[in-house]
């Protein structure tokens, strides 16, 4: 069986190591809260299947509340003769184990109260088959505590909604690639020192600038829109990126045309000012001339890695979104055609009720 490292890396075609972004140690992070949120919204939308997600634990003191109680139960002198708790607001816990208070809990109507992250019942817990026994909602925390990328299946959770973290654990991954080139940009060429050529005469050419055009997007947008369910606006947001991708390849032809032109014009006038100077200032006029090429060359390299960044950055918001709006779907139950159906429904409703 792949590892949820192995899983990823093919979803994403991200190698994860220990230095690069997403690391290992921030995949282990994508998975831990991949399975606390795909919990969560699993028993929002689908409480049939609460039962999947839930740990019974017994206990002779107290238990510590991981997540919503199913049922909290106490033996009586047996573990066969389990008795009911039923809740009662903590400020209790004194009258209920007065037997002169209305408020008295024996241990044929033993009640549970929650108290600092922890559940206790009444009369107490005790040992010789007097468990405290509480079914509740688990959050995989062996995650927390070791390398679970390098692991294939996860503790006390259904198999059959696994995937879903690894979808989430893989938007995830794709959302800190993409921030990671944003972040990492190459660097643009400087231009070289422009010598003094002491001995010339004539007044040298103006340098021609390169400018690169700017390019800008926070794929947070699109995330934070599907993780909302708003599936329109996040597509609205991914035609944006498309638009503006467009609009950077545009500009930056244009400007490279420009400068390109500036270039040949620059160079045809150094040419004619090397061959009216004496022997010492075209030694000197040559070097400059040849650490322009090398700019040039530098500026080719610059917008060759800027546009596969771009590239890059691009594909792993798409990715992301993608992954995203699948694990949405998993965890929720809703298409996106069905989320729009259900939003076209709900204005219509509203339309009749006016």
């Amino acid at each position: 069986m792949a590892t949820f490292e192995e899983h990823i890396e093919g979803l994403t075609q991200i190698d994860i190591t220990t230095t690069s972004a997403p690391t290992q140690s921030e995949l282990t992070g994508f998975l831990v809260n991949g399975v606390i949120d795909c919990v969560n919204r699993i028993i929002q939308y689908k409480p049939e299947e609460l039962s999947k997600f839930t740990k019974t634990t017994n206990a002779t003191d107290s238990v510590v509340k991981k997540g919503k109680i199913l049922s909290v139960l106490r033996e009586h002198d047996s573990t066969s003769i389990l008795r009911v708790c039923t809740p009662i607001a903590p400020q209790l816990r004194y009258e209920a184990t007065d037997s002169t208070s209305l408020h008295y809990r024996s241990k044929y109507n033993p009640a549970y109260f929650e108290l600092n992250g922890l559940i206790i019942c009444v009369p107490e817990a005790s040992s010789g088959n007097n468990d405290i026994v509480v079914t509740q909602v688990h959050y995989d925390t062996g995650l927390i505590n070791s390398d679970e990328y390098n692991n294939g299946v996860i503790e006390n959770f259904p198999i059959d909604y696994e995937y879903l973290v690894a979808l989430y654990a893989a938007a995830n991954a794709c959302q800190s690639a993409a921030s990671d080139i944003q972040n990492n940009m190459p660097t643009k060429p400087t231009l070289p020192e422009i010598p003094s050529l002491t001995r010339v005469t004539t007044k040298l050419p103006s340098l021609p600038m390169y400018k690169p055009a700017s390019f800008s997007f926070n794929a947070q947008n699109i995330i934070s829109n599907i993780e909302k369910e708003d599936f329109d606006k996040a597509d609205q947001y991914i035609k944006y990126l498309e638009k503006s991708s467009d609009a950077y390849d545009k500009s930056e032809g244009k400007e490279n045309t420009i400068y390109q032109s500036d270039l040949e014009i620059f160079k045809s006038e150094m040419d004619s000012l090397i061959k009216d100077s004496d022997r010492n200032t075209q030694i000197e006029a040559t070097e400059y001339r040849n650490r322009i090429f090398k700019h040039q060359y530098d500026v080719s390299q610059y917008q060759a890695e800027i546009t596969e960044s771009l590239a890059k950055y691009k594909w792993f918001v798409e990715q992301a979104a993608k992954y995203f709006a699948l694990y949405v779907e998993g965890t929720t139950g809703m298409t996106q055609q069905n989320k729009a159906r259900r939003k076209e429904d709900t204005q219509d409703k509203r339309r009749e009720e006016k």
